[in-house]
């Protein structure tokens, strides 16, 4: 973080206010105020050295308000996720002003939607469905939940604090007075002043700043009653469970769970309970049953009685989104039923049908009796053995049903912990359990079976997911007549980007690029084919055109950013482009930028930007930001699944180029702990023990995988590659015939 001097010293204030045009320091210059507070203010600036507008908040009252200042920079530059607006830098200008520098983000915030939505405004009430409302909310919960993570509480969540972006950006902004949750004070931190010298920030305790107890801090009608009481050392999670809650209430209703009259009647509303319900509030709204339970559930009085953190209520929305039970409102057996009717229309049609036909057939059979009198006791056995035969199929279809719909109540918590998995990969194992669970009483309940490839493809158990993929493939091709090319593609990306197997990834990109030439899923894997046939600019082409028509395919994202790195499934990654390739790693970090926005938690994506960072920086874009950023994506890939081999290796490269002596050694331990005889693992390991004098120790390594493994070609070659690094003593010595 670039400083102009140690920014946690008390600064002695000048000319509070900037004024237009005057330089800071490092390049910065400020433009005009674009919003202000209660002692701070926000300008755009433009930074001179790398030709980019920012914002930039300045303190202006450094009397009451310092502490806080720092605070809200140095916890805002700790949480770094898509929805939270990152800090560039920390710093004082030549004037004596502390300030730090954001994105600028332009966009429109949810109290002005909702502002437009209570004057029914068409064109937002057109453009803000509640569909989309709830999508907004569980994007701002991903963000809170991303912070309670981290031990972070917001405490002032409100419409006029998220901003939403032109291109569907959702950010949470102001966290000015956050509270660090059973953490020791903020860590000395280093800035690098304005000669190059390093010098520490000294210790910034968040606790130290004036919100003592009995002091009322975020915004009535949003704070929660432990808030509203003045009991700041009992606020927690639930609290901004609360005020997620009241936000949740707003959109459904169009009103706020207290009474608003006055800042006094809200706040003692708040601090004793005088919470409104929902439904009450919104009148001629039509609010779902789910989301009620939910919002009230939220706002509940008793902190213990809300959800437990801003993950659990995301859960439910996103249950509610995908029309799977809420926990805060479990459903009764007629609302089972129904649910289970919505999802499975084809197999009631069927029995359906086939009950009539056989009824059908009986009552036509009895009727012939009045003309054939001599036919009667015949037509009547065939009557009774139909019958007979209805009765079989009904309570054999009975039983199907309700076997499938035990394994359903089996397959939901695993999808639960799935959409977990993509945040942490430790979930991943929990969720093929209950999958196996599911498959244990539906052997042939196809959904279970993609969902349980997805679960062990996050899992790195690659060769049992195309199992299970091609077995959803088998059963989907007997219900539908036809191959799904979702299906295929999938099969195909495991081949490619995981087990590095070319030719057979091609086999399934052709099978999916025929199956349905108008699909999505069909055209990306017809462009990656495109790609392998020496086309790559037409394959970028063809899929920059699918991202237009499907801009909220990740899939597509990813893939696109793959083909700009000059990826292709027959040859791997081609760095030097040429003329029949592309290689645009700055475009390609534009592509997994969208993609993760798309999908934040996925942690290959992260890898996948880390690599085109470093790319750009290796194609002489040498900006000391992109190496950061490289190895910012790589710790993030390995947070999000610390099980995953190929995230560790990649942080290891990276730590080794940028001469991280610590971090080196920590990723070796960690590679040498959990995979001793993984030959990927043992060949990252290589060239950094051999340097520190460790071969030795690692050849015993390759020697014991190998015995498990004689035939392995790579690890054969990486047994000679070290033992001639280390000389021909290093051999194993061949004992003495016995006598």
């Amino acid at each position: 973080m670039v400083a102009g001097s140690d920014p946690t010293r008390m600064s002695t204030p000048v000319s509070a206010v900037p004024t237009p045009g005057e330089p800071v320091s490092h390049g910065l210059q400020f433009l005009e105020m674009i919003g202000k507070g209660g002692f701070g203010a926000v300008y755009r600036a433009t930074d001179d050295r790398l030709g980019r507008v920012v914002a930039a908040k300045v303190l202006l009252d450094h009397s009451s308000g310092r502490e806080r200042f720092l605070a809200e920079a140095m916890i805002t530059g700790n949480l770094q996720h898509p929805h939270i607006i990152p800090v560039h830098s920390l710093a004082i200008d030549e004037r004596g002003r502390d300030y730090f520098t954001m994105p600028v983000v332009k966009g429109r915030g949810l109290d002005d939607v909702i502002r437009k939505l209570i004057a029914r405004d068409p064109a937002t009430t057109a453009e803000y469905s509640l569909p989309r409302l709830i999508s907004i909310l569980v994007a701002v919960g991903d963000a809170v939940s991303y912070a309670h993570a981290r031990g972070v509480v917001h405490r002032d969540l409100k419409p006029q604090n998220i901003m939403l972006g032109k291109f569907g950006e959702v950010f949470v902004l102001d966290w000015g007075i956050a509270k660090i949750m059973g953490r020791p004070s903020t860590e000395a931190r280093q800035v690098i002043d304005h000669i190059g010298e390093y010098r520490p920030i000294r210790a910034i305790n968040v606790e130290t700043v004036p919100t003592l107890s009995g002091t009322i801090i975020g915004t009535p009608g949003y704070m929660s009653p432990e808030q509203a009481r003045g009991e700041i050392e009992t606020v927690g999670f639930p609290a901004d469970v609360y005020s997620l809650g009241v936000i949740l209430f707003q959109l459904l209703s169009l009103g706020l769970p207290v009474d608003m009259t006055t800042v006094q009647t809200a706040l003692l509303d708040t601090a004793e309970g005088r919470i409104r319900d929902v439904r009450a509030v919104a009148k001629h709204r039509q609010v779902p049953r789910a989301l009620a339970a939910i919002a009230n559930r939220a706002v509940a009085f008793q902190a213990q009685q809300r959800y437990p953190d801003a993950a659990s209520l995301v859960s439910d929305l996103r249950a509610w989104q995908e029309d799977r039970e809420v926990s805060a409102c479990p459903d009764g057996a007629l609302a089972k039923s129904m649910r289970w009717l919505r999802r499975h229309r084809t197999s009631t049609a069927l029995i359906g049908g086939i009950l009539a036909s056989t009824v059908v057939a009986a009552v036509v059979l009895l009727s012939l009796t009045s003309h054939h009198n001599a036919e009667r006791a015949r037509l009547a056995d065939i009557a009774r053995v139909e019958a007979e035969r209805a009765a079989t199929i009904e309570r054999t279809a009975r039983e199907r049903l309700e076997r499938h719909a035990a394994a359903v109540r089996e397959y939901l918590p695993g999808i639960g912990l799935l959409e977990r998995a993509d945040w942490n990969g430790v979930w991943a194992e929990r969720a093929v359990a209950a999958f196996d669970r599911a498959l244990a009483i539906d052997p042939d309940f196809a959904e279970a079976h993609r969902a349980r490839a997805s679960a062990l493809h996050l899992a790195n158990r690659d060769h049992e997911a195309l199992a299970a993929y091609e077995r959803a493939l088998e059963l989907s091709h007997a219900a539908l007549g036809r191959d799904d090319p979702e299906l295929l593609r999938k099969i195909g990306d495991v081949w490619w980007m995981s087990l590095l197997d070319f030719r057979k990834a091609s086999v399934w990109y052709q099978r999916a690029a025929s199956a349905d030439p108008d699909n999505p899923h069909a055209r990306v894997a017809k462009a990656i084919l495109r790609s392998m046939d020496g086309d790559n600019p037409g394959a970028i082409g063809e899929m920059r055109t699918l991202v237009v028509e499907q801009p909220d395919l990740w899939e597509v994202q990813q893939s696109l950013g793959m083909l700009l790195l000059g990826a292709k499934p027959n040859v791997g990654l081609d760095l030097s482009g040429g003329p029949n390739g592309v290689v645009d790693p700055k475009a390609a970090v534009a592509a997994f930028n969208e993609a993760i926005r798309l999908r934040p938690g996925y942690a290959s994506l992260y890898a996948y930007r880390g690599m085109a960072r470093t790319m750009q920086y290796y194609h002489g874009d040498h900006q000391r930001e992109l190496l950061d950023g490289c190895l910012a994506d790589y710790d993030l890939a390995v947070l999000l699944a610390p099980e995953w081999l190929n995230g560790h290796v990649l942080r290891l490269q990276s730590n080794v180029y940028m001469q991280h002596a610590i971090a080196v050694q920590q990723e070796v331990d960690v590679l040498r702990r959990r995979w001793p005889k993984d030959p990927t693992a043992l060949l990252a390991r290589e060239p950094v023990e051999v340097k520190a004098g460790h071969g030795p120790s690692l050849l015993k390594d390759i020697e014991a995988a190998l015995a498990e493994t004689p035939d392995s070609t790579a690890l054969l070659k990486l047994r000679d590659d070290v033992q001639a690094q280390l000389g021909p003593d290093t051999r194993p010595q061949t004992p003495p015939p016995k006598p």
